[in-house]
């Protein structure tokens, strides 16, 4: 490394050595946006292995939880041990605060629900089948447009109206929700009644019949529903491999 020589009055400072004298040099700078880039790293690596060792049961066995490739996530452990202050209030809050508190698989979690309602009509299929007052729903999807993302979700609803008349679409089972990522790793989710999965569900169910309608009116063409439940092992054996 170069060295200033003070025998040397006309020699030029180092960089690291001006750095040191003017903090307002250019390599002082770059030398502190590095620390605190470091310093974040750590940070992130700190908060991360505190989130394995407190929900192990929401992290995969490869970094130190529980939960092997294809596993299954119970998710009234994540409700009963989530703070109120997460659990409590809109469903989708409530799964965000689970992936805040959590990481690791919940953060899978999140983003297949958030593909789910996000992801074109046109790369989902559908299959409604009515049991008394009762929907069997069951959705999934291989792929979007622009993520190789593949879930699958089912759930049974009941629709009721409230005391203002209006639509509520309310889970009487538990939800069953499979997130793959791009790495072709996949999750199965199991959320009680009480969960948010299934108003999620709900909530999608009743945009999606929405759009529906207003292709209908507009006399416009649009997918057709699946004629029966895809299922899970069916479900897994259609996707497509990893590239």
């Amino acid at each position: 490394m170069y060295t200033h020589d003070p025998s040397q009055p006309d020699e030029p400072f180092a960089d690291w050595e001006r750095a040191l004298i003017d903090p307002s040099h250019p390599a002082a700078a770059a030398q502190t946006e590095e620390d605190e880039v470091a310093a974040a790293e750590r940070e992130e690596e700190h908060r991360r292995a505190g989130q394995i060792l407190a929900w192990p049961r929401f992290h995969a066995v490869e970094e130190g939880g529980h939960v092997p490739d294809g596993g299954t996530v119970h998710l009234r452990d994540g409700w009963r041990d989530l703070p109120y202050a997460f659990n409590s209030g809109d469903p989708m809050d409530r799964l965000v605060g689970l992936a805040h508190q959590a990481g690791g698989l919940a953060h899978r979690l999140l983003a297949g629900v958030q593909s789910l309602l996000k992801r074109r009509d046109d790369n989902t299929r559908t299959c409604i089948v009515p049991d008394g007052d009762e929907l069997l729903v069951t959705v999934w999807s291989t792929s979007g447009c622009f993520s190789t993302r593949s879930w699958w979700v089912q759930t049974t609803l009941q629709p009721r109206r409230d005391e203002y008349n209006e639509l509520r679409l309310l889970p009487v089972a538990d939800t069953v929700m499979i997130v793959r990522n791009a790495s072709g790793a996949y999750t199965i989710y199991e959320d009680p009644e009480s969960g948010p999965l299934g108003p999620l569900v709900g909530r999608w169910l009743i945009a999606w019949q929405g759009r529906r309608a207003v292709r209908d009116l507009m006399g416009w063409g649009q997918a057709d529903l699946a004629p029966e439940p895809i299922s899970v092992p069916d479900f897994l054996a259609s996707l497509p491999p990893v590239s």
